[in-house]
């Protein structure tokens, strides 16, 4: 996940589900590491995504 929001242009969790889907990651994988990486403090979620 922290690949595709560092590569995208505007990240948003459906712009990643997306990228993530063309490497063949379930959406609600996508999720999941999202919601883990926002709660650990390395990604802010303010309606785009960034990395911390």
């Amino acid at each position: 996940m922290r690949e595709a929001v560092r590569e995208l242009d505007r990240p948003d969790r459906e712009a990643v589900r997306e990228y993530a889907s063309e490497r063949g990651v379930p959406p609600d994988a996508v999720d999941d590491l999202l919601d883990r990486l926002h709660e650990r403090g390395e990604l802010v979620d303010d309606g785009g995504l960034r990395l911390l």
